[in-house]
């Protein structure tokens, strides 16, 4: 009895010396998970979970076009959406073109236009948002069985009327359009004007060269897995602001890398074991993106971490 107590003994003592760390890491990390809100969500970064770059809005609502299930719906910052059944363009019918992928903002609106290039025809509750393609209705309903499942306009999005005259009341000029047909590398998220940062973020103007390379350079960071450390400003759009025709690029979501680099940290706050999720305090950085020419030498001298004495 003796001799089976001992081994058994040497046995047990030496694995509760193993999994004691095992066990309280556990618990210390399920603490953290529970203190993960008491933080900026926006600091914390997801080594394992799949990038997308995020354009924050300061307007009231903004449309989203998905081309692959032929709808476009409306969203509201008051939690509320509306979908609407589209025909959008199509490469199979003469002269057509397909609708083009891309995030834009309603650039005219009118009740009634008329299409030059196709022998006048009326085009009703007009809501342009890339030249000149936009959203209309037509004269009829023989083209209402189209909604919803196929495209079949030369390029622009096809709308019933009745669902074209609400749209028409429900948005404004500015009001962004995200359009795609796979899943896009950009989320579009409502935000209030205290989180715009003037001093580190940036407001999209009218400038469409500088738009459209910024837009190109942060998807470019996301496929090469540097968005963490190249896209540390924030993207508003003020919800009046007219942009040029063209869009700017959105990506696709299917060349993201599945882990993106964490960015250059002086200090690293806690983890969690279960999703690998980091809370991260960034040092100064000095990305692609921005434009140095407003950087103030100053501002970055006082983030730059202390030499210890």
């Amino acid at each position: 009895m003796n001799i089976q107590f001992l081994k058994n003994k040497f046995f047990v003592i030496p694995l509760c010396v193993i999994l004691l760390p095992v066990i309280t890491g556990l618990f210390s990390c399920g603490n953290n998970v529970g203190r993960i809100n008491q933080y900026d969500s926006d600091n914390y970064y997801f080594a394992y979970l799949r990038a997308k770059d995020t354009v924050y809005l300061l307007g009231n609502n903004y449309i989203e076009i998905t081309l692959k299930n032929q709808t476009a719906t409306l969203f509201r910052r008051a939690d509320s959406s509306i979908t609407y059944k589209i025909s959008s363009g199509t490469d199979m019918i003469p002269e057509g073109l397909v609708t083009p992928d891309g995030l834009y903002t309603v650039q005219s609106k009118s009740p009634i236009a008329t299409s030059k290039q196709f022998n006048d025809a009326e085009l009703f509750n007009w809501i342009g948002f890339n030249g000149n393609v936009g959203f209309h209705g037509l004269k009829g309903t023989g083209y209402y069985w189209l909604l919803g499942k196929r495209p079949s306009s030369h390029g622009c999005v096809r709308i019933s009327r009745e669902d074209g005259a609400e749209l028409y009341k429900r948005v404004s000029l500015g009001s962004p359009v995200l359009v795609y047909h796979d899943e896009p590398a950009v989320v579009l998220k409502f935000a209030s004007l205290k989180e715009y940062k003037p001093e580190k973020d940036i407001l999209l103007e009218r400038n469409y060269k500088f738009n459209s390379k910024l837009f190109n350079n942060r998807i470019n960071s996301l496929y090469n897995g540097y968005a963490l450390r190249n896209n540390y400003e924030k993207i508003f759009i003020d919800g009046k602001t007219l942009m040029k025709p063209g869009g700017f690029n959105i990506g696709s979501y299917e060349k993201v890398p599945s882990r993106q680099f964490l960015p250059l940290v002086s200090r690293i706050f806690s983890c969690t074991l279960r999703d690998k999720t980091y809370k991260l305090k960034p040092i100064a950085l000095m990305p692609d993106s921005i434009n140095k020419s407003k950087c103030k030498i100053d501002s970055l001298k006082k983030n730059l971490p202390k030499k210890s004495k």
